[in-house]
């Protein structure tokens, strides 16, 4: 607006999977009057098509960075399982129960 830039957007980026980011950009674009002259637009996108958008411009070792951090959700199931299993290893083992009340005296 300040006419230091020829063109300028405003960009949202999340990844695809995370659908609290990806409804709120919804909502928030919803509330957005369109831009006017000489105003910067809103676009949101998801980080999934900016990686594969980075790849196909020729830049494949800076696309495979941002998914191995951010998209890579097998490494996180891997962690995750193994923290399971280390968590699951300290339990204590199974008590046995008391055997039941008895509530009702049988006759004699």
């Amino acid at each position: 607006m300040r006419g230091r830039w020829p063109s300028a957007v405003f960009v949202s980026i999340a990844p695809a999977a995370d659908d609290r980011v990806q409804r709120q950009a919804e909502l928030y674009q919803a509330f957005l009057k369109p831009p006017l002259e000489g105003q910067v637009p809103f676009v949101h996108r998801t980080l999934d098509a900016f990686v594969d958008a980075l790849a196909r411009a020729g830049a494949p070792q800076a696309a495979a960075a941002l998914f191995d951090r951010y998209l890579d959700w097998g490494k996180i199931d891997e962690l995750v399982a193994a923290a399971l299993k280390q968590r699951v290893a300290k339990w204590p083992a199974k008590r046995r129960s008391a055997p039941p009340l008895k509530l009702i005296a049988q006759a004699a």
